[in-house]
């Protein structure tokens, strides 16, 4: 199945957020982030089953380096992006 990617309103405002943090330490940490994070989105939408629910039909793809998971459902050929969160911030 083909599917498309739809972000919340927020996500890419706290990507934003989250890519500044990283230019502020350096500009090599915050293009790592920017690649890392649009080739989870691809994996994301290439094989969404391959990340089991974790709850409330959520589910959550993990980068690799940095401390950050990318929530998300799945809706039909839809894959609705609901936040990016720190692994210290907690989803309500």
């Amino acid at each position: 199945m083909k599917y498309t990617i739809q972000f919340e309103r927020n996500v890419l405002l706290d990507f934003k957020s989250h890519k500044a943090y990283y230019n502020h330490i350096s500009q090599k940490l915050e293009t790592n982030f920017d690649n890392e994070f649009w080739q989870k989105i691809d994996y994301i939408k290439n094989y969404p089953l391959h990340h089991r629910v974790r709850y409330r039909s959520i589910r959550i793809a993990i980068l690799k380096i940095y401390p950050f998971g990318i929530h998300f459902i799945i809706e039909g050929d839809t894959i609705l992006i609901l936040k990016l969160l720190h692994f210290k911030q907690f989803y309500k």
